[in-house]
């Protein structure tokens, strides 16, 4: 029987299983196994020139073309002529990303978009496609490249070691210094920066044809060590996300351990056993699991089915297809199956045609797309100026707040030109971002960050350094359901910064989690300082509201998405400031009750249990015989610490205190005097 690699094909498996679980939300290190592909193929790719003397450069390419090209390209034009099926899938970048990945620069594609990996915002179906991209890029040069290194190799074995050692260093110290600089799409994406784990690859395999593998003699211990580095890619798979303060570094380590496995792999070549066959037909293909995988899991999710049914039928229905469509780039012998070829080839010609016939027709929205994006960098210039001119006292704040309560404008009017001083809080992605010069004429003492792309998790990033400032205050307005998931547990550490904070919530328009929205609303449901500005079904059945995406706000967009903040911001705080104003009333009642104090005799001493539960905080003197005890008494509390504001004489007649002795007492008193007057019973008249 035929020996070969099986190890290797545990390799490709492992790797490939983790892009599929990545993208599946499974496993959240699982992109890292992209660099595993990275130096699998460098290393394989540079062995295999290594077993030929010269180097057949017809077969090379044309092996490339059949293996690798011609696949991508019927895949790409099938996911093109499928999605074109479904208007109501938002995809307008189809002919920049057909065309780049036709002609092997959809890295180059995405850098100039400026698009983040990382960002569910950039995903469209064929993001996925970068990677080939750049291997395409790479298998272009490396025979040129390969001849260079044999030839540097003559002086010296180390010569074309020491030469590789140093571009894989300076790779990845642009990597790393592109990450640092916060530009992740040039580090993702770059040919250079990304290169690193490729020449790993032709290191490792220039190190064992010049030299002899590393890995362990004892079949045993090779076997032992061998499974230890697949537990640590595993580990890192499980625990590094994209967020990662390890990030880069798990980049560089996982090309190293895949380097470490290929080393002790190519020292067991064995017979292909029975149970091997499962392992091998999966290496087999791997290729078509990853061109296949990530187009169908974006229609399961396009068409907002749920992850635990998206989850399985993605796999279910990649593993079938990727069997099928294998079907016409195979040779087989039987006459069925020749036959089964020759329709499934004509199928997908057919569907080629169609595929590339949709490429060409689509609508070119190049117009649009660098109009939104002039507009969007004037409006981020924008909120650099007017963030740095905000100068803000909270005093004075407050005052002019309190001053409209005595202002003698009606709730609605002060509230109106109250909201021209609000101090609000706007966090956003690009679609506030869109409409921010017109919410700032709405809200010109407004404070406003807002990024392409940005997340919630970024926005909490945003809030918890205002905090750290001191500048976090409320209302908090903010735009940030677009892009990524709904995670409740983000949620919470959101409220856990903010508080009790006034938060208004504005819903997406096309977001990448079809659910969020109404996710968001069922949280928001037990946070009574979270309000929900409903600009989803407000912007339902206008399209003329947005971009060509359907999610960018233009002109009575811009107008209606800015109104509909004002409106819910408003309408909140006329409520509070109703309540407010209110309170302030009976706060200044209740001081004016506080300042009464009441003199009289058995009159008063009758109605006290009355007046007492109403006036609590008033001053009682019950026992007062005549004019002149009353006087007197007066007189030592106006010495001892000033008489009250209001002052109220209840006697009866049998006090003889007569109309000019209550003038003189009018005369003592600072404040209002009432005279009750008992000429009626109990009913109490008062005169001042």
């Amino acid at each position: 029987m035929k020996k070969h690699l099986k190890k290797i094909d545990r390799i490709r498996v492992f790797s490939c299983l983790a892009i599929l679980f990545y993208h599946l939300g499974i496993l959240p290190g699982g992109y890292l196994a992209v660099c595993c592909f990275f130096v699998l193929s460098g290393f394989l790719s540079t062995r295999s020139l290594f077993s030929h003397k010269k180097i057949a450069w017809k077969d090379y390419y044309l092996g490339r073309l059949k293996r690798l090209y011609l696949p991508m390209i019927v895949c790409m034009l099938g996911v093109v002529a499928f999605f074109s099926l479904f208007p109501e899938i938002r995809w307008f970048t189809v002919k920049q990303e057909a065309l780049s990945i036709a002609f092997s620069y959809n890295n180059l594609y995405q850098i100039s978009a400026g698009q983040d990996y990382f960002a569910r915002s950039s995903w469209t179906p064929l993001l996925h496609f970068w990677y080939l991209s750049l291997l395409l890029q790479y298998d272009l040069i490396l025979p040129l490249f390969y001849l260079l290194l044999r030839k540097a190799g003559r002086t010296s074995k180390a010569f074309p070691l020491g030469i590789l050692s140093v571009w894989i260093a300076v790779s990845f110290f642009l990597f790393t210094h592109h990450i640092s600089s916060g530009n992740i799409s040039l580090a993702y994406y770059g040919t250079f920066s990304r290169s690193y784990s490729f020449l790993t690859g032709i290191f490792l395999a220039f190190f064992q044809a010049l030299y002899k593998p590393l890995g362990l003699k004892d079949p045993f211990k090779r076997e032992l060590v061998f499974r230890l580095y697949f537990l640590i890619l595993f580990l890192l798979f499980c625990l590094v996300g994209s967020s990662s303060k390890l990030f880069a570094v798990s980049m560089f380590l996982t090309g190293i351990l895949t380097a470490r496995l290929l080393d002790h792999a190519v020292l067991d070549r064995t017979k292909i056993q029975e149970a091997d066959k499962i392992l091998r037909r999966l290496s087999d293909v791997t290729y078509g699991i990853y061109l296949l995988h990530y187009p169908i899991y974006y229609l399961f999710r396009a068409a907002a089915l749920t992850p635990w049914l998206a989850v399985p039928f993605t796999i279910v229905l990649t593993l079938l297809l990727t069997t099928v469509l294998r079907i016409p780039f195979v040779s087989l012998k039987k006459k069925n199956g020749r036959i089964l070829q020759i329709v499934l080839s004509c199928l997908l010609l057919v569907i080629g045609v169609f595929g590339g016939y949709k490429v060409f027709s689509v609508e070119d929205y190049s117009e649009e797309a660098a109009e939104l994006e002039a507009k969007l960098e004037e409006n981020r210039k924008l909120i650099e100026e007017r963030n740095q001119e905000i100068e803000r006292s909270e005093e004075e704040e407050r005052q002019a707040y309190e001053d409209l309560f005595e202002s003698g404008k009606s709730d609605e009017e002060a509230v109106a030109e109250w909201m021209e001083r609000l101090p609000i809080i706007g966090i956003g992605d690009s679609i506030m971002l869109d409409a921010v010069k017109t919410l700032y004429s709405y809200f010109p003492q407004g404070y406003f960050d807002c990024e392409i792309s940005r997340s919630l998790y970024y926005g909490e990033k945003v809030l918890t350094q205002l905090k750290e400032e001191g500048k976090l205050s409320e209302p908090i307005v903010l735009c940030l359901g677009t892009n990524g998931n709904f995670s409740k547990k983000r949620s919470e550490e959101l409220l856990d910064i903010t508080g009790d904070m006034e938060i208004f919530w504005v819903n997406a328009v096309g977001a990448d989690d079809p659910m969020y929205n109404k996710k968001f609303e069922d949280f928001a449901k037990d946070h009574p300082n979270i309000h929900i500005i409903h600009w989803e079904e407000i912007s339902k059945g206008h399209p003329e509201y947005f971009y060509y995406d359907g999610i960018h706000v233009v002109g009575d967009g811009v107008k209606a998405f800015s109104k509909a903040i004002y409106d819910a911001v408003y309408e909140r705080y006329l409520v509070k400031f109703k309540e407010d104003r209110e309170k302030m009333k009976n706060g200044m009642a209740d001081e004016a009750k506080a300042e009464i104090t009441f003199y009289g005799n058995d009159a008063l001493v009758s109605v006290y249990p009355e007046l007492s539960s109403h006036y609590e905080s008033a001053v009682f003197h019950t026992d007062i015989e005549d004019y002149d005890d009353l006087y007197q008494r007066m007189e030592e509390e106006k010495k001892k610490s000033g008489l009250p504001g209001r002052t109220i004489f209840l006697f009866d007649k049998s006090a003889g205190i007569k109309e000019s002795q209550y003038k003189k007492l009018n005369g003592l008193c600072e404040g209002e005097i009432i005279v009750v007057s008992l000429q009626k019973g109990l009913s109490i008249e008062g005169d001042g």
